[in-house]
């Protein structure tokens, strides 16, 4: 004789009778689920922001440098150094002048433009995302 089982335990086939079909729980239903857990995240997201006045003003008043002005001009003498890959189409001064010549990183992750437009900057700048000179 068969051990009884409770009757959650008990499979389709014995529990009911042929042809019979018993409706899924609305959570077992991936519609509802996903309306469930949208209107779940929907309702953290809906609480209210106060934002705290504005203070930059009496912040940024406090704010002063010792010392003379940055924009006079000091006692030393400014220098330009360019770098890059040295093979700038479009600006000579980082294709001629280039003191520190750098390597082209692949940057193809990061940036990405339609065909048309892919091809105009490559056909322009010389360079595509794969070879960006720094």
């Amino acid at each position: 004789m068969q051990p009884v089982r409770p009757r959650s335990l008990r499979n389709a086939a014995t529990s009911r009778r042929a042809g019979s079909v018993r409706p899924r729980p609305a959570f077992a239903r991936p519609a509802a689920l996903a309306t469930l857990t949208g209107l779940l995240a929907l309702g953290g997201c809906t609480t209210g922001v106060r934002l705290a006045r504005d203070d930059s003003p009496t912040v940024l008043a406090e704010q002063r440098i010792a010392g003379p002005s940055p924009a006079t001009r000091g006692p030393l003498s400014v220098r330009t150094l360019y770098y890059g890959s040295g093979t700038d189409r479009q600006r000579a001064e980082f294709r001629d002048s280039v003191a520190l010549r750098t390597r082209a990183v692949d940057a193809s992750k990061f940036l990405s433009w339609p065909e048309a437009e892919r091809d105009d900057r490559k056909k322009y700048w010389g360079f595509e995302t794969k070879a960006v000179p720094l």
